[in-house]
């Protein structure tokens, strides 16, 4: 089984560096996974730390619009690996407990064409405060981080499942999806650790607002290490 874990960057370089290592360590039974970065002619300073140092693949576009960013690495992602079986959406400040993959196996050797997990855990690197949030993206939806498409979806619709939107990307493509006659699986993981949202000073949405319009409880920063992350 081969995963392509699709990743747009922008800034954050030690954030996206602790995200590629502890990417780099997993090493998930029967899984061959396939990191593919996405970078930007607008973040010169990210490109001058990255220099390549990991041997991953990448490509370089402009930042924005988002969707059409994450597009075109797609494009370029599934050129260079015909033969993988899903896509993995996710962020340079998402980490990921090895037993996600646990949980993913039996979709996976189903070949459950589009599924994701509904509760999430987010870090405030400010604030130094880790919350588990629950129903992230929606009753009954999932979200971006960890999200799988098998390439059955891709060979349907093609790679522009984003449009030229900059925000709201994860329930854009869900429902481009879902149009298209795919069912969207959603996994409820209850309060178990599999993936974890940093956040920092550059973001998309913000910790404070998450609080505000989520269900969410505070948790020990110990449970941090499960991800892989170290403060």
């Amino acid at each position: 089984m081969k995963i392509i874990i699709l990743m747009p960057v922008w800034k954050r370089p030690e954030l996206t560096k602790k995200c590629i290592e502890a990417l780099l360590k997993l090493k998930p039974k029967g899984v061959e996974l396939k990191i593919f970065l996405i970078l930007s002619i607008e973040d010169p300073d990210f490109l001058k730390h990255y220099n390549n140092q990991y041997g991953i693949s990448y490509v370089v576009c402009p930042n924005k619009p988002l969707g059409c960013k994450k597009t075109f690495g797609l494009v370029n992602a599934i050129l260079e690996y015909r033969d993988y079986d899903y896509i993995m959406e996710l962020g340079s400040d998402d980490f990921i407990n090895p037993a996600l993959f646990e949980l993913y196996g039996l979709l996976m050797s189903e070949e459950v064409a589009f599924f994701g997990l509904n509760n999430l855990y987010m870090y405030s690197v400010k604030q130094d405060k880790l919350i588990w949030v629950k129903e992230y993206a929606g009753e009954g939806m999932t979200y971006g981080a960890g999200r799988m498409i098998h390439r059955s979806v891709i060979e349907k619709l093609g790679c522009d499942l984003w449009d030229n939107y900059n925000e709201g990307l994860d329930t854009m493509s869900a429902k481009k999806i879902k149009k298209a006659g795919f069912h969207e699986t959603v996994i409820d993981a209850g309060e178990f650790p599999y993936i974890l949202d940093v956040k920092t000073d550059t973001h998309i949405c913000p910790f404070e607002f998450v609080e505000q319009i989520c269900e969410t409880r505070e948790i020990d920063t110990k449970l941090l290490k499960d991800f892989g992350y170290e403060k």
